[in-house]
């Protein structure tokens, strides 16, 4: 049931923050592109590639929150975190899916800044030359309700 609600509200999310816990032992959030959900399954760009897959290496478990302003319900979800390397079957599918995923977001945001007018800094989003795709297991989905109820769901 809430992995349905959670797919729902991630169709409409480009980036989504990650919290790890690095190598270090310090908690660490950054922001990911988010570019496909599959099964119980993320994709995520990882564009601060050195530091992450350090991270990924020692502690894969991770946590991403995600929160739907319409209706004020939160999501924690909680899983582990691989990183999809480029001799894995799925790098070039994924790979290519994520350059799509680019040229849409770029051209959608051109288009919404010429037409309110809006001034970027940087309309196009570019791969940096370093990057790693993270593939992470949703194990457990929190709903954080607005009165502060919890439910969980293992999956």
């Amino acid at each position: 049931m809430l992995e349905k609600k959670l797919n729902e509200l991630l169709a409409g999310v480009e980036y989504i923050s990650l919290a790890a816990t690095d190598y270090r032992g310090r908690p660490a959030v950054t922001p990911k592109f988010l570019f496909k959900t599959e099964n119980n399954f993320l994709y995520v760009a990882d564009f601060a590639a050195n530091n992450t897959f350090k991270t990924i290496k020692k502690h894969s478990r991770v946590s991403l929150p995600v929160m739907d302003e319409e209706t004020l319900i939160a999501y924690q979800v909680n899983g582990t975190a691989a990183v999809i390397k480029e001799q894995d079957k799925d790098f070039e599918e994924l790979l290519g899916l994520l350059k799509e995923k680019e040229v849409s977001f770029s051209v959608r945001r051109i288009i919404e800044g010429i037409r309110n007018e809006k001034t970027h800094l940087h309309f196009e989003m570019a791969f940096p030359k370093k990057f790693r795709i993270l593939k992470i297991k949703i194990e457990e989905i929190i709903e954080i309700l607005p009165n502060g109820k919890l439910v969980r769901e293992r999956i």
